[in-house]
């Protein structure tokens, strides 16, 4: 898989670098099929580990763990001076999301302005396609667009989360997503529309004890 991105550089709060620690994040997960019925509800964890990713030393090491399989799937997630992005989950019935925008924000970007990510992928090494005209890599282009920021409550304390949508298109269709993100805590929550028109929501639980909001 590779990517491209057009960006600046801008800085923002070294609070943000929260996936280069060790630390682990519970989240809910729950996914709508095309009919608005609920085909999963279960929780899911995304675990750092305070390391690169021996695979590409731009970006730390993650896993995320799913409660259908024993394993732990690890990937990455980058960290720059002015965005962050992470690999979503991609196993099993979220395999589908290589097909949308993976999380990203960049929170110096003012309000209504646009980032331009390309990833090229095989999409059959996913998920099922529904095409037998799209084979090998194809190229998914999200246009990721900076909003107003979503208050959000964790652990009674409101706070403005910076909010990203963005739109991906590719031979395969269209699809959406939304994303919440908070300085300390990460994303809070990711929201997709799929392209086979399923909801998948995560949402990310309680945090543990030490770490109050500040």
């Amino acid at each position: 898989m590779f990517f491209s991105c057009n960006e600046n550089h801008s800085h923002f709060p070294t609070e943000s670098l929260i996936y280069e620690e060790a630390e682990q994040f519970n989240f809910s997960a729950m996914i709508q099929n095309d009919s608005g019925e609920k085909v999963f509800a279960d929780t899911i964890l995304l675990e750092t580990f305070g390391k690169k990713w021996p695979y590409d030393d731009l970006q730390w090491k993650i896993g995320w763990r799913y409660p259908f399989d024993l394993r732990t799937f690890y990937t990455g997630v980058i960290v720059s001076e002015d965005s962050i992005w992470i690999h979503p989950p991609r196993t099993g019935p979220f395999a589908i999301l290589e097909g949308n925008a993976f999380p990203c924000v960049y929170p110096n970007d003012s309000i209504g302005s646009k980032r331009t990510i390309t990833i090229r992928a095989n999409p059959g090494d996913w998920f099922p396609l529904d095409s037998a005209e799209v084979t090998g890599t194809v190229a998914f282009k999200s246009i990721y667009r900076r909003r107003k920021d979503t208050v959000v409550n964790i652990l009674g304390m409101e706070r403005d989360a910076i909010h990203f949508d963005a739109i991906t298109t590719s031979p395969l269709g269209l699809s959406r997503s939304n994303f919440l993100f908070d300085p300390q805590f990460g994303f809070v929550q990711m929201k997709f529309y799929t392209l086979h028109q399923e909801t998948i929501f995560l949402k990310l639980n309680v945090p543990t004890p030490d770490k109050k909001p500040t």
